[in-house]
């Protein structure tokens, strides 16, 4: 009897993984290889573009993950475009597996605790509650999520209404130059990361809070050390959660399985810096709400904690992870960016030389560097931004079958774009491996190309795109008014990373100009 139940059992389980095999041989959608890291799969995009085998929609072969699994990368603009602005395609995974997942965290860190302990009972983030998701990034593409996205562009709005962005940008960027002429002046040069790193970090400091930091500011230290942490152990982070979507519930939930991801990702570093940051901001929220004016809002913590007076679903956690989320989003991939424009112009110094005059001639007019009188430079960054693009998009879900450019993406699909896929397609740009710097150059003037998705596209685009633009040029401006670069190493390799592609070596030279 028991015999017969095994082979029973067994020969269930021979037909599952059949029928499973035999979906997936003869799926209408492709399966490709893609490697996890960044910088192999960028190298496979490059090298399928070439000979022309890059499917614009395929199953990804990668390990852990196989293609018997309902995930795709899209590739071909047409199609990224038309997906991306469905709002049935523009959710992130919030399923009870993953929020499970997020809970569990919370509660072995003591993340409700540390909210309890310095916001007090009464404060209305408490009575919210956790929501565990983690912020502005995350979660369906709902009421809230476009709340947010209102709350930032009013924030952005008033604050460049005021010229506050402006002077953070300005005063950011005369940090970075600072930093850069004592550390990078002489023939070593330096690796510029670490100093935009904080560049970009003090104007979300900005944003999120309304303030200025000095670099030596021991607070901004801090706060720097605990993003920087965070943002290390990110792509594990969002690995643990990829596999809690795909586990059964019980096992997430099972106290063994949490610690044995911990031990073995070694995330007690990462998890104290969580802490801290979330110390960090609620002490923010105390400091905001002595001076809280709600008809007059000065910064973006003050529109979430506004907004969380009539929107119950904004609690401690979200409030946190949307601000850190900010952090994330706009300070790594923003440094990264710098550093490959100077790792490119370092070679250049004509194309230097030509940014120069046309930055120059634009002081002389206007007293200022305006985007608009420098239509050379700006093609240059956005070729720069073309050639090395630092990351691919986010991963997004299906709430329903939805059909894009004639493939069916089920329900509960899981897929994201590629990025580099589409700024590399010789469809889309000649000669795409060149840096051409005049590609956006056009009877003197500066020609966008929506094409170059830098910042994403759709609905679900970088909220923060015109502040990044902004502060994107004014660094890059203001380095080649005061410095010539040139490179002290000569490696152009990409550097190994589960998400970001990033130079190995950047080492930069910045001779300031007399």
């Amino acid at each position: 009897m028991i015999f017969a139940i095994a082979v029973s059992v067994f020969l269930l389980f021979l037909c599952r993984v059949l029928q499973v095999w035999l979906k997936y041989r003869f799926h209408p959608i492709p399966s490709h290889p893609w490697p996890i890291r960044k910088d192999l799969n960028a190298k496979v995009v490059a090298r399928s573009l070439k000979n022309g085998t890059l499917p614009k929609i395929f199953r990804p072969e990668m390990f852990p993950f196989s293609s018997f699994s309902k995930g795709y990368i899209l590739t071909d603009f047409k199609m990224i475009k038309e997906a991306f602005a469905k709002k049935e395609l523009s959710n992130r995974d919030s399923s009870e597996k993953v929020k499970a997942d997020v809970k569990e965290s919370h509660h072995r860190i003591g993340l409700d605790k540390i909210a309890l302990e310095i916001l007090g009972p009464e404060d209305r983030l408490i009575k919210n509650g956790p929501r565990y998701f983690i912020g502005i990034g995350d979660g369906p593409y709902d009421g809230l999520h476009k709340q947010f996205r209102m709350m930032w562009f009013d924030a952005s709005k008033r604050l460049t209404g005021k010229n506050k962005m402006k002077e953070i940008i300005e005063q950011s960027s005369a940090s970075v130059n600072e930093i850069l002429l004592r550390e990078g002046s002489d023939k070593n040069g330096t690796d510029p990361k670490e100093v935009f790193m904080n560049g970009t970090m003090n104007v979300v400091t900005g944003f999120a809070f309304g303030t200025f930091l000095e670099f030596d500011n021991p607070d901004f230290k801090k706060l720097a050390e605990y993003i920087i942490t965070i943002f290390e152990y990110f792509s594990l982070s969002l690995l643990k959660r990829t596999i809690a979507g795909k586990i059964p519930l019980f096992i997430t939930q099972n106290s063994f399985y949490q610690k044995l991801w911990n031990k073995f990702a070694k995330f007690k570093k990462r998890d104290d810096a969580v802490k801290n940051f979330h110390r960090f901001i609620h002490k923010q929220v105390v400091e905001h709400r002595a001076s809280l004016d709600t008809e007059n809002p000065r910064d973006y913590l003050d529109m979430l904690l506004i907004a969380a007076e009539s929107e119950p679903r904004l609690g401690y956690d979200v409030v946190a992870a949307t601000v850190l989320g900010i952090y994330l989003g706009a300070s790594d991939t923003l440094a990264n960016q710098l550093s490959w424009l100077c790792v490119t112009l370092a070679d250049r110094p004509e194309i230097q030389e030509k940014m120069y005059e046309e930055i120059i001639a634009s002081i002389e007019n206007e007293n200022e560097i305006k985007k608009e009188n420098c239509p050379f430079t700006r093609s240059v960054l956005l070729e720069s931004q073309r050639l090395n693009p630092v990351v691919d998009s986010l991963m997004h879900r299906a709430c329903s079958d939805v059909v894009v450019d004639g493939v069916l993406i089920e329900k509960d699909s899981s897929f994201q774009a590629s990025l580099t896929a589409v700024m590399h397609d010789p469809k889309n740009f000649d000669e795409p491996d060149r840096f051409i710097p005049d590609r956006f150059f056009k009877n003197g003037e500066f020609v966008n190309d929506i094409r170059v998705v830098t910042f994403s596209i759709g609905l679900r685009n970088c909220i923060g795109k015109q502040i990044a633009v902004d502060q994107y040029f004014v660094f890059a401006a203001n380095i080649i008014r005061d410095f010539r670069l040139s490179r002290s190493s000569k490696s152009m390799e990409i550097a190994p990373h589960l998400m970001i592609r990033m130079p190995k070596e950047g080492a930069v030279r910045f001779e300031k100009r007399i």
